[in-house]
């Protein structure tokens, strides 16, 4: 079993997700947006990861629309889909809905 990894920021990486992935046999291959790495076809994964970020689901960039047209891909084919942050952002903008932006703004955790 093989699971692609979007990430969309560089310095974040799958963390815990990654050892919890790899202590159960499940093998993984990550593509880096920032590095400008395309997104292969997902349907040839078991499984699609996509990580946070500091973009915008709403960006029109080359690489936001590489990555929703892989996350419709997916919801098309009934595959499993992991977002976190962004990535859920990306889903819902991918299945037609709609990503406001917070009133107020958030980064991290106290």
């Amino acid at each position: 079993m093989t699971v692609l990894i979007v990430k969309n920021c560089a310095r974040e990486g799958p963390g815990t997700l990654g050892e919890i992935l790899r202590s159960n046999s499940i093998e993984q291959e990550i593509v880096e947006i920032e590095r400008a790495e395309e997104i292969p076809d997902p349907t040839g994964y078991e499984a699609l990861i996509v990580m946070g970020g500091p973009a915008s689901a709403n960006d029109t960039t080359k690489a936001m629309k590489q990555e929703i047209a892989a996350i419709q891909q997916v919801a098309r084919a009934d595959m499993p889909y992991l977002g976190i942050c962004l990535g859920m952002q990306a889903l819902v903008k991918a299945c037609g809905g709609r990503v406001i932006r917070n009133p107020i703004k958030e980064v991290g955790w106290k």
